[in-house]
């Protein structure tokens, strides 16, 4: 028998062979607690993009939601603009956007020194695309399938950044 005393100052008596059950109760709280703690460091400064595991392999989920909605990660796509020698033409650059807005995305593109670009409509031939996994509800006619801006816009991903193996955003090159 062990005696347990409360910070209220309750005190319980317990058998013995109940002691091994609160000690591993309370290490798999800490496990737990580790766990999401690390988790949402990993997802650090995209936290509100947090999938719990039920969901499956963290790299195919931009096909099951929209995860970067608030289109916070093209600061982060913007910065990895200037290090790209196949974006960074030294001409005008047609983009075009989809799943982000027009206004955050010229924010960060005009912050890029010696980028000139013009962000363009689908029909105006435009060499790159800028995008989230935004759903397209107009993209697909079966409510069943969800199609996102990923699906619709084939190319070659240039750039792109990726938390947990989940891309948020990338930009893509028209072939």
């Amino acid at each position: 028998m062990h005696l347990i005393k409360s910070r209220s100052g309750i005190q319980v008596i317990l058998p013995t062979k109940f002691i091994p059950i609160l000690f591993i109760k309370k290490t798999r709280i800490f496990n737990l607690t580790f766990y999401f703690l690390y988790t949402f460091i990993l997802l650090t400064p995209y936290h509100y993009t947090y999938l719990n595991k039920f969901v499956g392999d963290f790299s195919k989920a931009h096909n099951k939601f929209e995860n970067d909605y608030w289109g916070t990660s093209l600061k982060e796509l913007s910065n990895k603009i200037k290090s790209n020698e196949d974006l960074m033409l030294g001409k005008e650059t047609k983009i075009l956007i989809c799943g982000v807005g027009k206004g955050s995305t010229k924010y960060y593109l005009n912050k890029l020194n010696n980028f000139s670009y013009q962000i363009v409509g689908e029909r105006e031939n435009p060499e790159f695309v800028i995008l989230t996994n935004r759903i397209l509800p107009y993209y697909n006619p079966k409510k069943s399938e969800l199609k996102t801006c990923f699906d619709k816009h084939n190319g070659k991903i240039l750039e792109k950044v990726t938390r947990n193996g989940l891309t948020l955003s990338a930009i893509k090159a028209f072939n």
